[in-house]
C-alpha cells in the first residue's frame, strides 16, 4: 500500500534527473532531505527542472532562464491507533508558455495571435492507513487509502481527481509482496460542457 523510500541514507543529498535506464531528462538538479534522519519516518523532496531542454539539446546553456519547473513533496510515517500509515504531500509549478485549451480558432483568427499563460500548477495529497495489521510495523495487513488532487485548470484540462478506496498487502503466508486494491475514482474536467467522469479504481 506505500511507494518505496527514495533515499537510504540520513543527511541531504544532491541528485541528478537521471531515469532508472540511463537515459538523461532536462537539465536540472534535486534534494533529498531526512528531518529525522530516518528514512522510514519522513523524507522531503525538492527538484528544479530546465524546460527549455529538448532530446537533441542538453539544454544546460538555457538552464533557469524562465522555462524552469519545480517540485516540492513531502513524505510523512503515520502511526494512529498504533497501526502503520503513510501520507505524501506535493506541488510543483512550472513556469513558460503555455497554450489555454480556452482559446478558440475564432479568438485566433479574429485576434490574429494566440494568447499563451506564462505558468502552470498542480497539488496532490495521498494516503494510505491500515486499519487490519496482524504483526505491528510489518506493512501487512488491510487499510484505506485515497488521494486528491487539484491543478489551475487551465491550461491543465483536468481540475479536480479524487480516489478513495481499500487495499492489502501480504494478505497469503506465502505470498508477503502482493497488493491489491479496489475502490471509486473520479476527475472533474475543467473544460466547459465536458462531463466529470467516474469510476472504479482497481489495481
Amino acid at each position: 500500500m506505500e511507494r518505496a523510500t527514495p533515499s537510504s541514507s540520513p543527511g541531504v543529498q544532491l541528485q541528478s534527473d537521471r531515469r532508472a535506464d540511463g537515459a538523461l531528462h532536462a537539465a536540472g538538479f534535486g534534494v533529498i532531505a531526512l528531518p529525522t534522519g530516518d528514512p522510514e519516518a519522513a523524507v522531503v523532496t525538492l527538484f528544479a527542472l530546465d524546460a527549455n531542454g529538448k532530446a537533441n539539446h542538453s539544454g544546460f546553456d538555457t538552464v533557469f532562464e524562465g522555462n524552469t519547473t519545480y517540485n516540492l513533496e513531502g513524505r510523512l510515517r503515520t502511526n494512529f491507533a498504533g497501526l502503520r500509515g503513510t501520507s505524501w504531500r506535493e506541488g510543483c509549478t512550472r513556469r513558460r508558455p503555455f497554450l489555454p485549451w480556452s482559446k478558440t480558432l475564432r479568438f485566433i483568427i479574429e485576434n490574429g495571435a494566440i494568447e499563451q499563460k506564462d505558468h502552470s500548477w498542480a497539488f496532490y495529497y495521498n494516503f494510505d492507513q491500515y486499519l487490519y495489521e496482524p504483526k505491528k510495523g510489518s506493512g501487512q495487513g488491510v487499510g484505506i487509502y485515497g488521494r486528491f488532487g487539484a491543478s489551475d485548470g487551465n491550461p491543465n484540462p483536468i481540475h479536480y481527481f479524487y480516489s478513495i478506496g481499500i487495499g492489502g498487502k501480504g494478505i497469503l503466508p506465502d505470498r508477503p509482496l502482493d497488493q491489491f486494491g479496489m475502490g471509486i475514482t473520479t476527475w472533474t474536467s475543467a473544460i466547459p460542457n465536458s462531463p466529470d467522469r467516474k469510476g472504479p479504481d482497481l489495481f
